[in-house]
């Protein structure tokens, strides 16, 4: 149920004479409360994970930078060769696996 419906349903009790309007005024303000505590708890939450996430690539990053150094292979500062042919090759090389899954 929503913030909304909940409110109108106290706002129907009230109508219905089951409620004062001092009572639905204060249910009112309590629901607003718990609905505005709840997205902050959510928003709070949200942020940790991005922040989480954030820091993972980083260090994913690090450690990726770190093998790529390590390895004694030298890699290019420029581009070079011919970029169809070398995806060519590969798909060529790796299609039996990708496609057998």
């Amino acid at each position: 149920m929503s913030t909304w419906d909940s409110i109108s349903a106290i706002a129907q009790a009230v109508n219905d004479g089951k409620l004062s309007a001092a009572e639905n005024v204060e249910k009112a303000l309590k629901l607003l409360v718990e609905k505005a505590e709840y997205n902050a708890i959510i928003e709070v939450i949200s942020d940790r994970s991005k922040e989480r996430a954030q820091a993972i690539d980083e260090k994913i990053k690090a450690w990726e930078w770190a093998w790529g150094n390590s390895t004694s292979e030298q890699y290019a500062a420029e581009e070079h060769g011919n970029s169809f042919t070398i995806t060519t090759a590969l798909f060529e090389k790796y299609k039996g696996k990708v496609t057998s899954k």
